[in-house]
């Protein structure tokens, strides 16, 4: 077990009059710890509504987060007695998402509506130097290549971990483990009560996402992984090949 290091949380939320035709609600989340792992969340989201017809609603989110030491992997060494035989690695973890929540509900008639769901979201993560951790009962972390052995990232995007420089311990690798994940999803279902009782849906759903990790480049194609690039990102997110799914759902009420 690790100490856990004391941390606070706060939280703050602001709304305005829900009974207008365009309401705002907005939130933030936010989190430190002594050890220097923290998080920023904040969202607004806006809703309109015209009589019972059309609701509208536009939710952009935003986070940001830092996390002192963010759990790796482990590997098995006899010769680290101290963590009774095994060596736990961590890394500081740097992480940024972005989403985009839109909700559309359309009544044509009281027995035909649609519903429309979209949330494109994308996000970063950058892991730093891997450190091993050091003792149960503590919250402290050895990193590889300045307090103990040495670190060397290989051509394949791994690790090369030298847990004790000149000592006896084995050597292993670890992954790059920075990355970029895009992700769009989105579905649209139509609504039809054609007779009392007896209901149609039409179900269109698509999706597409790719994350792309470090590890899948050499030392100079791994740069910019890892690094939030709202532009960049977006322009590929829309690029992706996408899963679509069409769905056709009946329901007939026998009146026996």
């Amino acid at each position: 077990m690790a100490r856990r290091p004391g941390s606070g949380v706060w939280r703050a939320s602001l709304y305005s009059d829900s009974r207008k035709a365009l309401s705002v609600r907005t939130q933030y989340n936010g989190s430190s710890d002594a050890a220097g792992s923290w998080q920023h969340s904040g969202s607004i989201d806006f809703t309109y509504r015209s009589g019972e017809k059309l609701e509208l609603r536009l939710g952009p989110s935003l986070t940001r987060s830092y996390t002192q030491a963010q759990y790796v992997t482990s590997t098995s060494d006899p010769l680290a007695t101290s963590t009774f035989g095994e060596r736990y690695v961590f890394a500081p973890l740097d992480q940024t998402t972005l989403a985009l929540e839109t909700r559309m509900n359309v009544t044509f008639l009281p027995t035909l509506t649609l519903q429309v769901y979209v949330q494109p979201l994308i996000s970063s993560g950058d892991y730093g130097d891997l450190a091993e951790f050091r003792a149960p009962g503590t919250y402290r972390f050895s990193t590889y290549g300045e307090d103990i052995g040495t670190s060397v990232r290989q051509a394949d995007g791994n690790y090369l971990i030298d847990p004790d420089g000149p000592g006896a311990a084995p050597e292993f690798t670890v992954s790059d483990r920075s990355f970029n994940f895009r992700s769009l999803l989105g579905n649209a279902v139509v609504r039809w009560e054609w007779s009392p009782g007896s209901t149609l849906f039409l179900v269109w759903q698509q999706s597409r996402s790719v994350r792309v990790r470090a590890s899948e480049f050499d030392e100079t194609g791994a740069l910019d992984v890892g690094l939030f690039d709202l532009g960049y990102d977006a322009r590929e997110l829309f690029g992706l090949p996408s899963d679509d799914i069409f769905l056709i759902k009946v329901n007939y009420w026998l009146n026996l």
